[in-house]
């Protein structure tokens, strides 16, 4: 696996600069990484220190681009239970308040309850929303929707475009990431819709940018805009084909626009960037996907600081996780080992791969015959395993015709290798991290928080009143299914 662009060598994307205009212009950058916790940093943290000294670190640390900026920790459960799902942790930490998992943007009765976005849109700012899952998924939809179930995807999409939001206006003004499912109709390919509406098409008639490619993103250059990808999250970070847009190009087109009207009328901005496929390599036990996806999130920071010089006014930028996934542990013992184990785990393994096990499967499934030379050579190919073991092969032989179980098999041969283990393929109830820079306010952030804290932070920053934009929508109906008439839940969902 190759290191990421600016962790090292990144070629920066230049944007819009401006004289400050408004010196008490504040602004925030809030960042989430979906499923990050302290080991998966450590783990990306040593695949670096390895491949920068070929193994020989003896005297050698290195640094992740946050670590610097290490204020703090966040408490994660929610309303009902030790471990939260990623609805009730976005929930509170847009809100402010606890919720119950699976609820989006409610409180536990199901009422509808202001998000610190949809105050900053209400007090004249800019908003925007970016994710490299799915636009109405659980992290991005929790600050600007409200749903008595994430898994209402038409109705979260319905209310990103304000067709029906609880303000009567979009709360987002630019929303860009993965999963075009919910606005495409339903007799089109991929769609989850119940209807035959094309709300990509509604919104371009209402004066939207739509982009569902890399050329239309470049384009773009003002708000609104909504820009959606593939059909539901986008593909890990290393996986990417060459028409799908990184999260970092995402960001930076955000970004771009925001700067551009913030330093043009001084109304300051609030942005929320979550790398949300860390999550996903959590589920699948996926060490390589893992890595990848932790150096991305640390590559969008680089370039965050190198644009806080071209914002006016002050920039918090606060970075921290919604919960952990998987809790991975770095030095497992095998059968083979001594007695007391081995104090080793491997990063060299990594570094070897160049693919996660999601995107193994997908190209064997495209096989008409799964054999043994043919799993020998995906191991040789994108996993950077020489010499497959007949117990791997035959993990892999078990597995034709499963998805899950096909990348389970690849996942499971890296992660043995390397001596990475893992104790779930949930999410746990540790603590995780907070990171804050580009205000003196970060002290605020600093020991240990309640989720429900992070957001009250900000209101306070930002001299924003969630509370009256609660009151203003307490009557909205979150019910999606008395809406419609019908229960809407009847995709296969993987509730993360």
């Amino acid at each position: 696996m190759k290191l990421p662009t600016s962790i090292g060598l990144f070629c920066a994307l230049a944007l819009v600069s401006a004289q400050p205009t408004n010196k008490e212009q504040k602004n925030v950058i809030l960042s989430i990484s979906d499923g990050l916790g302290l080991p998966g940093l450590t783990m990306s943290r040593e695949y670096v220190r390895n491949l920068e000294t070929n193994g020989n670190f003896l005297n050698y640390t290195y640094q992740l681009p946050l670590d610097d900026d290490m204020v703090g920790s966040l408490r994660t459960s929610s309303a009902n239970t030790y471990i939260t799902d990623s609805a009730a942790a976005g929930t509170a930490m847009a809100t402010g308040k606890k919720t119950l998992n699976n609820a989006l943007g409610v409180d536990v009765d199901g009422n509808a309850i202001g998000s610190v976005l949809e105050a900053a849109k209400l007090a004249g700012m800019h908003t925007a929303l970016v994710t490299n899952s799915y636009v109405s998924d659980a992290t991005p939809g929790a600050f600007n929707v409200h749903s008595q179930s994430r898994d209402d995807y038409w109705f979260i999409a319905e209310q990103i475009l304000g067709f029906r939001g609880a303000l009567g206006i979009p709360a987002a003004d630019i929303v860009i990431g993965g999963g075009y499912c919910p606005f495409i109709p339903k007799s089109a390919e991929g769609s989850c819709r119940p209807d035959d509406r094309d709300l990509l098409q509604e919104a371009q008639e209402k004066g939207w940018t739509v982009a569902r490619t890399i050329e239309e993103l470049n384009e773009a250059d003002s708000a609104p805009l909504i820009g959606v990808f593939d059909e539901k999250a986008m593909n890990y970070t290393l996986d990417l084909s060459e028409d799908e847009p990184s999260l970092m190009q995402m960001a930076e087109k955000a970004l771009e626009i925001l700067i551009k009207l913030s330093n043009e009328d001084g109304k300051g901005f609030f942005i929320m960037v979550e790398e949300g496929i860390i999550d996903y390599a959590g589920h699948d036990n996926d060490p390589v996907a893992h890595v990848s996806s932790t150096l991305n999130h640390m590559n969008v920071h680089v370039r965050i600081k190198e644009l806080l010089k071209q914002i006016n006014g002050e920039t918090l930028v606060v970075a921290t996780s919604d919960h952990d996934t998987g809790q991975l542990g770095l030095g497992t013992s095998l059968p083979t080992d001594a007695e007391l184990g081995e104090y080793q785990w491997k990063p060299e393994v990594l570094a070897n791969a160049k693919h996660s096990g999601d995107y193994i499967s997908k190209r064997l499934r495209e096989l008409t015959e799964i054999t043994s030379d043919v799993i020998i050579d995906a191991f040789r190919q994108y996993s950077g395993i020489e010499d497959p073991t007949e117990e791997e092969i035959k993990r892999v032989l078990d597995a034709e015709g499963s998805s899950s179980g096909l990348s389970d098999a690849f996942n499971i041969a890296v992660s043995n290798r390397a001596r990475v283990g893992w104790t779930t393929r949930a999410h746990t109830a540790a603590d995780v991290p907070i990171y804050c820079y580009g205000s003196k306010y970060c002290d605020q952030f600093k020991g240990s928080i309640e989720n429900t804290e992070l957001p009250q932070l900000i209101e306070d920053y930002l001299k924003l009143d969630i509370n009256n934009v609660s009151e203003m929508i307490k009557d909205f109906n979150t019910n999606a299914t008395e809406i419609l008439g019908r229960d809407t839940n009847d995709r296969d969902v993987n509730h993360q």
